[in-house]
C-alpha cells in the first residue's frame, strides 16, 4: 500500500451555496470527517480520507451522485493541490438563465 502525503488525505469540494455545503457534508459525516469552510463568498467542503484505496473511488461516486440529485451538473473539487471537475447528470439550461 502507497504511502499517501498529508495533502492527499483532504478532498476539498467548492459548492455553489452554504445551504448545499451542509447538505454535502451532512451526507459525507457518516463516512468520513467532512466539514465546511466559507470564505469570501465561497463555500468548500472538506472530506477527510483513510488508508483505504477505495476510499477516494467510494467518495467520489456518492458525490457525483449528490451532484445530480442537487441538480447542480458539475462541481470543481481539489485533490492533492490538483483541481479537477466532477459532472453528473444533465444541466436544466432553464435553471441556468434564471441564475
Amino acid at each position: 500500500m502507497a504511502n499517501r502525503e498529508p495533502t492527499d488525505q483532504v478532498v476539498r469540494f467548492e459548492i455553489p451555496t452554504l445551504s448545499a455545503a451542509g447538505r454535502l457534508a451532512e451526507l459525507l459525516e457518516d463516512g468520513w470527517s467532512a466539514w465546511i469552510h466559507q470564505r469570501r463568498g465561497s463555500h468548500v467542503v472538506f472530506a477527510m480520507l483513510d488508508d483505504d484505496p477505495e476510499d477516494l473511488a467510494i467518495l467520489l461516486r456518492i458525490v457525483e451522485t449528490w451532484v445530480d440529485n442537487e441538480s447542480l451538473w458539475a462541481i470543481r473539487y481539489e485533490l492533492d493541490g490538483k483541481k479537477y471537475v466532477l459532472t453528473a447528470g444533465d444541466p436544466v439550461w432553464g435553471d441556468l438563465a434564471a441564475a
